[in-house]
């Protein structure tokens, strides 16, 4: 790590700690009468430890495999493994098998997509992502916000990520982040319901 770069992360950890003045410790001092009076002093080697924890902590964050670090390679344009491209939300269901979270979008598509519960065909110009899986925080968000915009046009940033235990090397698109663009007005003219 340079400097610059360790210079950042202790920057970020000690705000992430606040001021050392709110570590204290509470300490009994004998009096000449033998009676203790208690005090608080500061305490500089709580607040160095929760330096040292917070550091660690954001750093590990950052790695490319931590949630910071995940996120962003997630919305970040790299090759083949992550796309961005707009849509219309028209539906969120759990998939039982994964919890996973499947988001159907109209994006006018001219391909023929299945839906990925019940294999059946989606309306024209409809195609789906996925979500993470629910059980996790991350994933339960995502679903949650892409749920808040049903009817909403958005901008999805999505990452390709392989299927665990395919051989066949297929890949599905996992939603990282959604930006509204508004209520797509032109939905209902479409004949788009909701679904």
């Amino acid at each position: 790590m340079d400097d610059a770069s360790r210079l950042n992360l202790t920057t970020a950890a000690v705000l992430a700690t606040g001021p050392a003045t709110a570590y204290t410790t509470q300490v009994k001092n004998e009096q000449p009468d033998g009676s203790f009076v208690e005090a608080t002093v500061p305490d500089p080697q709580a607040w160095r430890a929760a330096v040292h924890t917070n550091a660690i902590d954001i750093y590990l964050m950052a790695e490319a495999d931590g949630l910071v670090g995940k996120a962003l390679r997630g919305i970040v344009p790299q090759d083949k493994v992550t796309k961005r491209f707009a849509g219309t939300v028209v539906g969120v269901r759990k998939e039982p098998s994964s919890t996973r979270g499947i988001v159907t979008i109209y994006t006018g598509t001219d391909r023929e997509n299945k839906d990925a519960i019940s294999k059946q065909p989606l309306p024209a110009g409809c195609e789906q992502v996925r979500t993470e899986r629910t059980d996790d925080a991350i994933g339960r968000a995502v679903a949650r916000r892409m749920t808040t915009l049903l009817g909403h046009r958005v901008l999805l940033f999505i990452e390709m990520e392989a299927m665990s235990g395919n051989a066949n090397g297929h890949s599905v698109r996992v939603v990282r982040h959604a930006e509204s663009l508004g209520v797509d007005a032109k939905a209902a003219e479409r004949g788009l319901g909701l679904l």
